[in-house]
């Protein structure tokens, strides 16, 4: 029916700016029994003044505007048990490095949730040899704690921003034919904005 049977508010301080994207192995079960959630974090430079302001008295608001905090948060990933509504495992990422985009991928004959997650990391930092910054890290997925097992960079890797993702055992030929062509589309929303936009 659509109708919200129950819920569960589990506020936690290592997700700041709200856990926006999640992986589980095995998608389109009803029911998991694991899930790792990414935070993205605050970044002072990044919180739009206009969208604060929009949602400043919001109703159902459970942080107010005054608690928020004023310095960088990481971002952050974390391996919740959703049968205790409990996080079990946790990694924060460096500041200054944006993650995003995790993935959880089977570790080959493992079992239930064994595996790895990868994430989209990007940076300005250059300070790694052969890295423009931007990065794939890839994680155990029952010991995010340990930190990133592997990280995957290029001098030439300049990565868009990614959200959503997920695993496929095979990788096929696309063979759909619809197409955006990506330049008229663009165009077509930049010349519709205002100046103060």
């Amino acid at each position: 029916t659509g109708q919200v049977l129950s819920q569960n508010w589990l506020p936690d301080a290592r997700l700041w700016g709200g856990p926006a994207i999640y992986t589980v192995h095995e998608r389109g079960q009803q029911q998991y029994d694991t899930m790792w959630w990414l935070s993205f974090g605050i970044s002072p430079e990044l919180r739009v003044q206009r969208v604060e302001s929009a949602y400043a008295d919001y109703l159902w608001r459970e942080v107010p505007m005054s608690q928020m905090p004023t310095e960088a948060h990481p971002g952050t990933i974390v391996r919740l048990n959703t049968a205790t509504k409990q996080i079990e495992d946790s990694y924060a990422f460096p500041l200054g490095r944006w993650p995003s985009s995790p993935t959880f991928i089977p570790r080959a004959n493992g079992g239930a949730n064994e595996g790895y997650i990868v994430t989209t990391v990007m940076s300005d930092d250059t300070s790694t040899a052969d890295s423009s910054g931007d990065e794939f890290w890839i994680f155990d997925a029952q010991n995010l704690e340990q930190g990133p097992l592997c990280r995957l960079g290029h001098s030439d890797l300049k990565m868009p921003l990614t959200l959503h993702s997920c695993f496929m055992d095979n990788a096929i030929p696309r063979t759909a034919s619809y197409q955006v062509d990506l330049q008229g589309e663009i165009e077509s929303r930049i010349g519709n904005l205002d100046s103060a936009t």
